[in-house]
């Protein structure tokens, strides 16, 4: 019973010192003076050079999806989970992107992109005490990315 106690005692310490992800802003649109075909075909060619697959193509409605895992070397660049609790860590990331293209007029084209990040966290004090997915923020760099990206293949 001491043992359990103790135990419930450093998971409850270790949700406490948590904390959570800071809140960024950033460019998660743009307007190109380009028309709807170019821009659209860098939107796709940007997932193929960045090796993410796409799980969704609908041309028709302007509208590409993924979701996939993040290298967790990388992560840091991308987002913020804010900061973990005694024995809690970061096992895996999960990035889930839609990215938009609407036809303005015959030469203007908007590109919107929404990045959804996700952990799954574990706390492991001498015994794993389970895993919780937990939300993150993105910082916008891959937003940015991917809009610098399609500005730059006029």
């Amino acid at each position: 019973m001491k043992k359990l106690f103790l135990l419930l005692l450093i998971f409850l310490a270790a949700c406490a010192s948590s904390k959570p992800p800071k809140t960024y802003k950033f460019e998660n649109f743009r307007i190109y003076n380009q028309n709807f075909e170019n821009v659209w075909a860098s939107s796709v060619q940007w997932f193929s050079d960045k090796n993410i697959p796409v799980n969704t193509t609908e041309k028709n409605m302007g509208h590409l999806a993924t979701d996939y895992t993040l290298n967790i070397d990388s992560v840091k660049h991308y987002l913020d989970c804010g900061e973990s609790g005694f024995g809690e860590s970061i096992v895996e990331y999960t990035a889930f992107i839609n990215v938009y293209v609407k036809k303005i007029n015959e030469e203007k084209t908007k590109v919107s992109i929404s990045i959804i990040y996700k952990g799954i966290s574990q706390t492991q004090i001498s015994v794993n005490l389970g895993k919780e997915k937990i939300n993150c923020n993105s910082k916008g760099v891959l937003e940015k990315e991917l809009l610098d990206y399609v500005e730059m293949k006029k």
